[in-house]
């Protein structure tokens, strides 16, 4: 059986490659690992495997990485109208994955329902589910979670939880240190000591 193959100069053909210039779709599948891809839904056909527009993507020099979410809205650029070599920019909003905020001068970067980073006002409001940890280096370390706040320096460590606070290291506040502090006016029976020397 003989099938007809549209010629590359024919005017069906031109229409074809620029309609496939860029194109609105949903995202269906994502392929994490080996070499990441997506497959996007345009009208009633479905891509191959493409690359996603990550911001940046130099490796160890400067990568970003937050792969699409099957069901989030995309527009696919095709170079030449070519979809086998097209590109998958993500970040269009749509109704089943609308804005995570409705007003002006918010930034907001939402990672789940009850997890977001957002700038309002002069005020930055991170929030997760679990924890936030910060580090420095190898030495030094922030960790806020349910149990408390953290702070590690090297072999330091101080924590602030709902039972107090503990160290690890001797503490000094206005030259007084709270492990080798001294009391004068000390008396037996209940008369109270004096304040700590310096």
């Amino acid at each position: 059986m003989h099938y007809d193959t549209p010629q590359q100069d024919s005017p069906q053909e031109t229409i074809r490659r620029l309609e496939n210039l860029a194109r609105v779709g949903t995202v269906t599948e994502v392929r994490h690992s080996g070499r990441p891809r997506c497959r996007v839904r345009l009208g009633d056909n479905t891509t191959d495997w493409l690359p996603w527009i990550a911001g940046r993507a130099a490796g160890n020099r400067g990568s970003c990485w937050w792969p699409p979410e099957p069901g989030e809205q995309c527009v696919v650029l095709a170079p030449g109208g070519d979809l086998a070599q097209g590109v998958v920019m993500l970040g269009t909003y749509s109704d089943a994955m609308p804005a995570p905020a409705d007003e002006a001068g918010v930034n907001r970067t939402q990672w789940t329902a009850d997890a977001f980073a957002e700038y309002r006002r002069e005020q930055l409001t991170i929030r997760t589910e679990r924890a936030i940890v910060l580090e420095a280096g190898d030495s030094c370390r922030i960790a806020m979670g349910p149990d408390g706040i953290t702070l590690q320096v090297a072999g330091a460590v101080l924590h602030i939880g709902p039972d107090g606070i503990t160290s690890t290291v001797d503490i000094r506040a206005e030259g007084i240190s709270a492990v080798h502090h001294v009391h004068g006016g000390v008396r037996r029976g209940a008369d109270p000591t004096q304040e700590p020397m310096r």
